[in-house]
């Protein structure tokens, strides 16, 4: 993916275009429900504004943040068609994490166009590139505590469905972090290896499954991340989830995520057969 000059923020503290990512880390860091996206220039900017009801420089007020139950902790980025928070979704219902609304993807050369409205750019449906779909099943390990030999998994599918009904992924990764991290850590560089494991698939819109409550609901701004090493973690991930045209982090139950434990502590084991 391209590099990103110019950061939008839909909801935030502050909304707006910001041209450093400094200062859109400020206005979403922390924020329930933080909507932002980064773009190439200045106008592909204006227009997800706009696309969001964005006009004159106005910004309208943040709605306050709704409770939600420990099992589904839900970050949005890009765009507003989906709720920062959503309810805990069964297995019969979720076929697909976006069949309900599948938002377009502004090509270059739209963005670039004479027409500064949204409702222009979108007129042109033949000028969108399809989205992407992606769902990662994520987790990290940690065999001592407070600190120990750590290792991280996860699964990348096209779909919740694809996932449990035991289809093959289409990719995963199973990685040895080091003798001195915590799970915390640990569960962080395992979402971080998987949104980079999506982004060379070029999943354009990415669900990311974990089962630690304290890395999803840190990551929806519904905990606050106290601790400096996991800090730098945390603004990490927020940098990587701006590149997607949509991201969303999700807690799910442990039992839901066992593929991805087991390619943790594989991690783990392999290592310690090696001796190395």
């Amino acid at each position: 993916m391209g590099k990103k000059h110019f950061y939008a923020v839909r909801r935030g503290r502050t909304t707006g275009i910001f041209a450093d990512w400094g200062r859109c880390q400020q206005s979403v860091s922390g924020f329930s429900g933080a909507e932002f996206k980064g773009f190439a220039t200045r106008q592909q900017a204006q227009i997800y504004l706009e696309a969001g009801g964005y006009q004159n420089g106005y910004s309208a007020p943040a709605a306050a943040s709704s409770s939600s139950s420990a099992s589904s902790s839900t970050l949005t980025y890009a765009p507003s068609h989906y709720p920062s928070q959503s309810t805990r979704i069964n297995h019969q219902q979720r076929a697909h994490p976006y069949e309900q609304t599948q938002p377009r993807r502004y090509t270059h050369s739209q963005a670039n166009g004479s027409s500064s409205s949204a409702a222009a750019a979108a007129s042109s449906s033949s000028s969108f590139s399809p989205p992407r779909y992606g769902v990662v099943y994520i987790d990290g390990a940690a065999r001592s505590n407070p600190v120990g030999p750590a290792g991280c998994g996860g699964l990348l599918y096209e779909s919740d469905s694809r996932y449990e009904s035991g289809e093959e992924p289409v990719d995963i990764f199973s990685h040895y972090l080091g003798a001195r991290h915590s799970n915390n850590e640990a569960e962080y560089h395992a979402m971080l290896r998987g949104m980079k494991m999506a982004q060379r698939h070029g999943i354009t819109h990415l669900v990311i499954k974990t089962d630690s409550e304290l890395v999803a609901k840190q990551m929806t701004g519904e905990y606050s991340v106290r601790a400096p090493h996991l800090a730098v973690l945390y603004r990490e991930a927020l940098h990587l989830a701006a590149t997607f045209d949509k991201c969303q982090v999700q807690h799910v139950y442990r039992e839901e995520n066992k593929m991805a434990d087991k390619l943790a502590n594989e991690a783990i084991d392999e290592h310690e057969r090696n001796g190395s």
